[in-house]
């Protein structure tokens, strides 16, 4: 039978330093994201939604935070979700313009407080442990990410730099709780991309499972 072995994205932090900027306190917490990205999928008496679902969760968490959220999206504004989640404060963005070469994706990221982590609801519903390569980018920046638990808080614990969220008030905690100490979960950020998250440590982490 065949055994799945599962691993960390990596990241390497030294290529991303030369192009880290100046933030402020107004910088937002972002994320980048498809609006769907696949169907709803009944299966076994679950249905395992994709980012929509997780998204219509967090709509009201930018009036609870009392800050914008950015996220880039392919979101379009003739969707009856574009006005409610700009009312509640999301700022959107066109994925196609933040995403159009890697220098503009990146400053985006750079640019960023941290990430908004907002997992797939079918990666939440079956725990499978999804972690981005997106999000271990921001850790590469020292920013902090707030990550859904997907069920990667089992192989991995959470600590300064990487916290894990369920639903919309964890959310405001978390984001809070990284701003009221955020140099120590930006350094804790930093710390794991060069650790955990750097190509040694994901492929120590394979070898000692092989």
């Amino acid at each position: 039978s065949q055994e799945w072995i599962p691993i960390f994205p990596p990241v390497i932090a030294r290529y991303w330093r030369d192009r880290v900027g100046a933030i402020s306190p107004k910088s937002p917490w972002s994320t980048v994201s498809h609006w769907y990205g696949y169907n709803d999928l009944l299966w076994d008496g679950h249905t395992y939604g994709g980012k929509r679902n997780s998204l219509l969760e967090l709509r009201e968490l930018p009036k609870l935070l009392g800050a914008p959220i950015a996220i880039a999206t392919d979101l379009e504004r003739s969707w009856g979700d574009y006005e409610e989640f700009e009312a509640a404060g999301w700022r959107i963005l066109p994925a196609g313009g933040v995403c159009k070469d890697v220098d503009t994706y990146l400053g985006f990221l750079a640019g960023s407080r941290g990430e908004l982590g907002v997992a797939k609801q079918g990666y939440i519903v079956s725990r499978g442990g999804w972690i981005s390569d997106r999000s271990v980018t921001y850790l590469g920046f020292g920013r902090p990410v707030l990550l859904q638990d997907t069920g990667w808080t089992a192989a991995l614990p959470p600590q300064p730099g990487l916290m894990p969220f369920r639903n919309t008030d964890e959310a405001v905690h978390g984001i809070k709780s990284i701003e009221a100490d955020y140099s120590t979960h930006s350094n804790g950020a930093l710390s794991l991309a060069e650790t955990i998250f750097s190509p040694v440590g994901v492929l120590t982490l394979l070898l000692r499972k092989l």
